[in-house]
C-alpha cells in the first residue's frame, strides 16, 4: 500500500473546578480546495490529578516537555523511552497514531487507555505509573504499520508533600504493625514503623501497604494524602474480637404535634453487622410518643411485636436541657445482614402545637458481646452498663477507668446532646462517628467512641459542650468485646477438589484446606470456599457461622462434579412464634447467589405444643 499522506494533531482541554464541562466540540476538515472525504481517527483520554501548570487553558499552547517519534514502517513494535527524570506518582502520557495496525501493549509498563482502527489508519492511547522502585519505563504497542508519529507527555503530580503515618492501637503496634508506601509490585517493600517520617510522597488518594500481625484485621489500603508540613496521617488496625462501628445514619428534624412528624430513613443493613442501636432524642417539656409506621428490613421478623428494635432505656427529660433520649437495640440473629430497610418512625408530641426539635441515630457494629443484650422475648432486660448525666458546664472531662471495664476490653460508645452548638471533641483519644442538630441548632448531638483493650492507661474523655449557659445531656455506653474463637476448614472428597482449594471469612486472605485460623472474632461470619472451573466442579456452598468463645469451630466443604444437584446455599434461624403459632422471616441472600433458578426446602423445629403452618422462604 502507498504511503498515506498522514497528519497527527495533538490538543488538550483544560476543565476549570465549577465549570460544568461536559462536552468537547472538536472541528476537524480542510479548509480550502476540492478534496474528496478521508478517514479521521480520534482518541480521547481525561486525566485528572496533574500538576496543570503547564496547561494554561487560555487558548495557549502546551508549555510542557513533548517527546515526539516519526518513523517508516516496522512489523515489531511502536515504542518510546522518556529521557526525562520521573518521581513517583508521575504518569507519562503516550499517544501514537499509524497507516496500519497497533496492537497490544507491550508487556511491562503500558496500560491501555484508549485505542481505534480503521480501515487504513490506527491510533491509541496509553499510560504508565511511576512507582517507588521504577528505573526506566517503556511505553508502546505491538505494531505492522506502515508509517507512524507517537508522543510521549510527561504528566506530573500536582505537589508531594512528607508523609508520618501514626498506626493504633498499642496492641497492633506490641505485634509488630508497620506500614509501607512502596505500593509498586516490583523490588523489596521497605517496611516503616510507626510514626516515621518519608519524603517526597504525592498528594491524592494512594495504596498503601500494611504489615499483617495476628489477631488484628488490616486498616484500609487507599489513604488521602492532604497538604501539610508535614502530613500527619493515622491508620487503625482492628482487634479482633472487640467492638467495631461499621456504619452511622443520622437524621434531624421538627416533630409537629397535630399529626406527628414522620421521620424516614431507608438503607442497606451491612453484611458483617451484629448489632444495631437506634437512638431517639427529642428536646421538650412534654412527653413525645414513638411509633413505628412502616417497620421492615432491619429485622427478620415480618408482622411480628419482635419486628422493632427493643428498647434498652429512656432517659430524661433532663432538667437543665429538657432533652429525653431513648436508646434501643435489635442484634443477630433478629438483624436482617445486608436487609435493605426502610423505616418510619412517628414522633407525637402529648399536646402543645410547637415543634419539638429531634434527632435520630442509627448505629451498625460488630464485636460486640451480643450475650450482653437480651433477646426481645425474654422476661428480663439484660442490657450493658449505661450512665447518663446533665449539665451547663461549657466543658466535661470524664476519666474512663481500665480496671472497671469487662476483663475483654470494651467499647466506650458517648453520645453529647445539646440546646446549642456542641462544640465537640477536644481529646485526641476518641474517634468522632457524627456531629449535626436541626436547621436552627435548637438541639444537637455528637457521638464519639474509644476502644480500651486490657492493660491500657485510664483515659480522660473531653468535650467543648457549650459556650454559655446552654444545657446539655451526656450518655455513656459501655459495650464489652466479644472476644475470640478458633476456626478449622477442610475440604473433603479430595479426589473432586479442585488443586490447592481455599477458604476464607469476611473477603479476608484466603486459607488453604486444613487451616486452623486462630484469633478470629467471635460471633457470625460468612464462609466460602475456592470456585473452580465451573465445567468441572461445584463450590460448597456458602454459609453463615457462628463461632462462639473460647471456642473451636470445624466446617468441611465439599465439592460436586458440574452438572449434579448440589446447594448454592445454608442458612438456619432461631425464633419464637408468635400466639398463633406462625412464623414469617426477612431473609436477603447474598448477591452472587441471587439470579440462578432453583429451590431450596426448609426444615422447621419446633415443640409438641406448637402447629407449624406453611413456611416461607424468598429472596
Amino acid at each position: 500500500m502507498a504511503a498515506l499522506d498522514l497528519t497527527h494533531y495533538l490538543y488538550y482541554h483544560r476543565v476549570f473546578p465549577g465549570h460544568d464541562d461536559q462536552e468537547i466540540e472538536v472541528l476537524l476538515g480542510i479548509i480550502f480546495g476540492d478534496h474528496e472525504s478521508f478517514e479521521i481517527t480520534v482518541t480521547v483520554v481525561c486525566v485528572r490529578g496533574a500538576d496543570m501548570s503547564n496547561f494554561p487553558g487560555d487558548g495557549s499552547l502546551f508549555t510542557g516537555t513533548v517527546y515526539e517519534i516519526n518513523d517508516g514502517s516496522t512489523e515489531e513494535e511502536v515504542s518510546i523511552n522518556p529521557p526525562e527524570i520521573l518521581k513517583r506518582g508521575d504518569m507519562p502520557l503516550f499517544i501514537a497514531g499509524a497507516q496500519g495496525t497497533l496492537g497490544d501493549v507491550l508487556d511491562g509498563d503500558t496500560v491501555s487507555a484508549s485505542s481505534v482502527k480503521g480501515t487504513f489508519l490506527s491510533s491509541a492511547v496509553g499510560y504508565a505509573r511511576v512507582g517507588a522502585r521504577t528505573t526506566s519505563i517503556e511505553l508502546g504497542w505491538q505494531a505492522n504499520v506502515t508509517q507512524y508519529s507517537a508522543f510521549c507527555i510527561p504528566l506530573h503530580s500536582r505537589s508531594f508533600t512528607a508523609v508520618q503515618l501514626n498506626i493504633m492501637p498499642v496492641s497492633a503496634v506490641q505485634a509488630g504493625a508497620m506500614w509501607s508506601a512502596d505500593w509498586s509490585e516490583f523490588g523489596e517493600t521497605r517496611w516503616q514503623e510507626t510514626g516515621t517520617l518519608v519524603a517526597q510522597q504525592p498528594l491524592g488518594k494512594w495504596p498503601f501497604k500494611f504489615f499483617a500481625v495476628p489477631e488484628h484485621s488490616v486498616p484500609e489500603s487507599i489513604i488521602d494524602i492532604q497538604p501539610g508540613d508535614p502530613t500527619v496521617l493515622y491508620a487503625a488496625y482492628h482487634k479482633r474480637g472487640t467492638p467495631e462501628v461499621l456504619k452511622t445514619e443520622y437524621y434531624a428534624g421538627n416533630a409537629v404535634s397535630d399529626t406527628g412528624y414522620e421521620v424516614a430513613f431507608d438503607g442497606t443493613v451491612p453484611w458483617n453487622a451484629e448489632l444495631a442501636l437506634l437512638l431517639i432524642s427529642t428536646r421538650s417539656e412534654e412527653k413525645i410518643a414513638v411509633n413505628y409506621s412502616s417497620p421492615s428490613g432491619l429485622s427478620m421478623y415480618r408482622k411480628s411485636e419482635y419486628s422493632l428494635p427493643s428498647l434498652v432505656k429512656s432517659f430524661g427529660p433532663s432538667e437543665e436541657a429538657g432533652i429525653s433520649t431513648s436508646l434501643y437495640c435489635i442484634k443477630r440473629p433478629q438483624l436482617n445482614p445486608g436487609g435493605i430497610y426502610d423505616e418510619m418512625i412517628i414522633l407525637a408530641p402529648e399536646e402543645g402545637n410547637e415543634a419539638v426539635p429531634d434527632t435520630i441515630t442509627l448505629l451498625f457494629l460488630r464485636g460486640v458481646d451480643l450475650d450482653a443484650f437480651s433477646n426481645p422475648w425474654e422476661g428480663t432486660s439484660l442490657f450493658p452498663q449505661v450512665t447518663y448525666e446533665s449539665g451547663t458546664a461549657t466543658t466535661i472531662a470524664r476519666e474512663v477507668n481500665s480496671w472497671s471495664l469487662p476483663p475483654g476490653g470494651a467499647m466506650v460508645l458517648s453520645i453529647l446532646n445539646g440546646t446549642a452548638s456542641v462544640g465537640g471533641l477536644t481529646d485526641s483519644l476518641q474517634q468522632l462517628l457524627w456531629a449535626g442538630g436541626t436547621p436552627d441548632n435548637s438541639l444537637t448531638t455528637s457521638g464519639s467512641a474509644l476502644l480500651m483493650l486490657p492493660g491500657d492507661n485510664n483515659a480522660e474523655l473531653q468535650w467543648q459542650a457549650s459556650t454559655g449557659e446552654e444545657g446539655w445531656d451526656l450518655l455513656q455506653i459501655i459495650l464489652p468485646a466479644t472476644g475470640t474463637g478458633s476456626l478449622k476448614v477442610s475440604c473433603s472428597d479430595a479426589d473432586q477438589a479442585p488443586e490447592n482449594p481455599t477458604w476464607r471469612i469476611d473477603n479476608e486472605p484466603r486459607r488453604s484446606s486444613g487451616y486452623q485460623d486462630n484469633g478470629i472474632s467471635a460471633g457470625w461470619h460468612w464462609l466460602e470456599f475456592s470456585d473452580p472451573d465451573p465445567y468441572t466442579l461445584q463450590t460448597p456452598p456458602g454459609r453463615w457461622i457462628y463461632i462462639a468463645a473460647g471456642t473451636s469451630l470445624s466446617e468441611s466443604g465439599r465439592y460436586a462434579l458440574s452438572g449434579y444437584p448440589h446447594p448454592v446455599y445454608q442458612f438456619s434461624f432461631t425464633a419464637l412464634t408468635n400466639d398463633t403459632g406462625n412464623l414469617s422471616l426477612n431473609h436477603t441472600l447474598i448477591p452472587e447467589l441471587t439470579g440462578d433458578g432453583g429451590f431450596c426446602f426448609r426444615r422447621l423445629d419446633n415443640c409438641n405444643s406448637c402447629r407449624l403452618q406453611r413456611g416461607y422462604c424468598g429472596g
